[in-house]
């Protein structure tokens, strides 16, 4: 199996741990996974073209694999990765938001009020 491959299969068991933390209403947790699926498939993209991926924004990283490959990015694929991209840090640490806790703020559709 190659690195590609490898980085691949961890974003689809990371996605599947998403998919089970969103069923049971641990959103914050929920968000957290989605985005590690997410990086880590954008990593397997760059491994895929011989790149070094290197970094944990979706964004970056997209646009890194989208410049090695000359192909126009999608600009659909990068707004979601910016959105995916501005709860890596909220979803996981209280420090990060002006008051309360992340499983506290973060609800079904993003962070609650105050975010």
């Amino acid at each position: 199996m190659g690195e590609a491959s490898r980085w691949f299969s961890e974003a689809l068991w990371d996605l599947d741990t998403a998919r089970i933390l969103h069923r049971e209403r641990r959103f914050n947790a929920a968000a957290f996974y989605a985005h590690q699926a997410a990086e880590k498939a954008a990593k397997a993209l760059l491994y895929h073209v011989h790149e070094a991926p290197w970094g944990r924004s979706v964004r970056e990283l997209l646009l890194r694999y989208f410049a090695s490959t000359g192909r126009s990015p999608d600009e659909a694929l990068l707004s979601l990765a910016r959105e995916l991209d501005r709860h890596y840090i909220p979803s996981r640490y209280p420090n990060a938001l002006p008051s309360g806790t992340p499983h506290e703020s973060v609800r079904r559709g993003g962070f609650g009020e105050g975010y």
